[in-house]
């Protein structure tokens, strides 16, 4: 068979689209094989370069048929012009055969058509896939930083076989990018652009993989799982947006039209000859004329690399720069030494060496910050929008969208006990029949403390704790706790309740003086029994109601007869007393 310019492009089509179908089918059956969301991902984003593949492999086959029938022609032509009887067909002005064209003619019609409609129908694809991969992973509850996220199995196969995907994805499509360097063969730069896209997110999903082996963190697997629905939906944008210019981009005698799916993005990374290379060669093609060749376009490719290096210099030097906002004090640090953690920078401008001699550390010390002592989840705040939104009661299972934590509560009932932590053993208490008929040992109680952080003592609250905030956190709830644990149910829900927040903020200041904070308050905003405690508490309630209900109906009954008897209940009661 005769061997055209363009049988190494059909055949270069023939196996990228071979290995683009042998990588997606491999990375398919390895998605659910290790439990990996991103690998599931990933398989769809490699189906997305069947299509390019495809078509390419159909248009440069169509070459090949175009350029063999213009051998035979000119084959015909020649015989023809021996035996004297080719003028009439070849010889003529405009009688270069085309009546017998058909391959040339269905080959501009391939261009015109099949390369944007296939173009279109991945752009679709990928908006589509790309949506529901988002969608998927939104609704089905898989947060990036989620503990149920399930976590990869089977990793040393998934990375074996996914390091074999991506040198074949990532060679390949670098022979085919510099193929793509040929005029001819430029439909080639979009497959291997694609296909290099391919390469590099395997490539990252390999690293996810091996730190998740290795040191045993998952976030950057479930990242990826994130990235290849937005790469998907990034490049059906561009594609989509590439179709509507092509049809108003205009078009010059004899230039192989780029397809509307060659991702001028991917191109950045796929194409030899550098970004800038890429970036010019793409403005001289949207634009329709030599945008590189322009004085404009020389002076800046001149002063570019000064320009940039003047701009770095600039911002590193905008490192130097500290500004301190009204409410904040800043500690400046030198290769994470303290040089004023006792003396802050306060509120205004200031200056340091740039980054990384010195690290400016600033402290919200104006403001007050806040947190609630209340629910399971010792880290939990409530949701406030919920508060106006219906009435809470004792008896709801969350309070503000948060379920709340029981707190045990002695169960003695001992005058004058209540306010400091009782001293006996469990075995010892006084009235121990009480004790047992006590209706009340868990209760529940809403704490909101309110502190600062000192500014004149910032060297304590950088320097004592790792955390100070979580420091204050556990010594209030430990504070809490023991309190709830040295009064009862009765003391709680009495008077004294207005006097608990300060006898907690005064425990609690205590415990954390030497943190560099300051409990500025704190307050009790609710105390109710447990919830199946306050069902008895209603029931309670409502057994009152209705005793007073049954006493004024038989006050009401009474007066009924006695008016029966005489008019009226008070002269029956005057004629009682005579009768008496």
């Amino acid at each position: 068979m005769t061997e055209t310019l363009h049988t190494r492009s059909r055949r270069t089509a023939l196996g990228g689209l071979i290995l683009q179908l042998v990588v997606f089918a491999g990375v398919l059956v390895l998605g659910p094989l290790t439990n990996s969301l991103a690998i599931a991902h990933l398989a769809w984003y490699l189906f997305g370069g069947v299509p390019l593949w495809f078509v390419a492999l159909l248009v440069f086959r169509q070459h090949e048929l175009a350029a063999l029938e213009a051998l035979d022609l000119e084959e015909l032509r020649r015989e023809k012009q021996a035996s004297g009887g080719g003028e009439a067909l070849f010889g003529a002005a405009g009688g270069t055969g085309s009546g017998f064209r058909v391959a040339a003619a269905r080959l501009k019609w391939m261009q015109r058509w099949l390369i944007p409609v296939f173009g279109l129908l991945s752009a679709l694809y990928l908006g589509g896939m790309g949506a529901f991969l988002w969608r998927h992973a939104v609704v089905g509850g898989f947060e990036i930083t989620s503990s149920a996220w399930p976590a990869p199995v089977r990793v040393p196969i998934g990375m074996v076989m996914l390091a074999i995907a991506m040198f074949g994805t990532i060679l390949y499509s670098r022979y085919v990018s510099g193929m793509a360097r040929v005029t001819e063969w430029q439909l080639l730069r979009g497959c291997g652009s694609y296909m290099l896209g391919n390469g590099l997110v395997v490539t990252a999903l390999l690293v996810c993989l091996g730190v998740f082996q290795y040191a045993g963190v998952a976030t950057w697997e479930h990242v990826v799982a994130y990235v290849v629905p937005v790469l998907m939906l990034v490049l059906f944008l561009e594609t989509a947006v590439n179709f509507v210019l092509d049809i108003y981009r205009p078009r010059a005698a004899g230039v192989e039209p780029r397809a509307c799916f060659d991702s001028r993005l991917l191109g950045l990374f796929a194409e030899p000859g550098g970004i800038a290379h890429s970036i010019a060669e793409a403005m001289n093609y949207q634009f329709g004329f030599q945008v590189s060749q322009t004085w404009f376009y020389q002076l800046l490719q001149r002063a570019f690399v000064p320009l940039a290096a003047t701009g770095a210099l600039a911002l590193w030097l905008l490192t130097g720069v500290v500004i301190v906002q009204p409410y904040e004090h800043v500690v400046v640090e030198r290769f994470g030494r303290q040089l004023n953690a006792t003396a802050p920078l306060g509120p205004g401008l200031h200056f340091k060496w740039p980054y990384p001699f010195e690290a400016a550390r600033a402290y919200n010390t104006g403001q007050l910050h806040q947190l609630h002592v209340s629910f399971k989840q010792i880290d939990a705040e409530p949701d406030e929008s919920k508060a106006l939104a219906s009435v809470q009661l004792w008896t709801d299972e969350q309070h503000l969208g948060q379920e709340h934590f029981d707190f045990l509560v002695c169960p003695t009932r001992q005058v004058g006990a209540a306010l400091e932590p009782t001293t006996q053993p469990p075995g010892e208490i006084e009235d121990e029949g009480a004790a047992r008929e006590s209706p009340v040992h868990l209760m529940r109680l809403d704490a909101v403390l309110q502190y600062r952080i000192q500014a004149h003592h910032l060297d304590r609250f950088t320097q004592t704790m790792v955390d100070p905030d979580d420091t204050l956190r556990a010594a209030a709830w430990e504070e809490v706790s023991r309190f709830m644990a040295s009064t009862t149910a009765d003391y709680l829900l009495g008077e004294e309740l207005g006097g608990i927040g300060e006898q907690l903020r005064q425990r609690i200041a205590a415990r954390v003086q030497d943190l560099g904070l300051e409990v500025v308050y704190v307050g009790i905003t609710n105390v109710h029994p447990e919830k199946t405690v306050a069902e008895a508490y209603r029931q309670v309630v409502t057994a009152e109601q209705e005793k007073v209900t049954a006493i004024r109906g038989a006050l009401v009954a009474e007066d009924e007869a006695l008016a029966k008897v005489a008019g009226e209940a008070k002269a029956a009661r005057v004629l009682a007393a005579a009768v008496e």
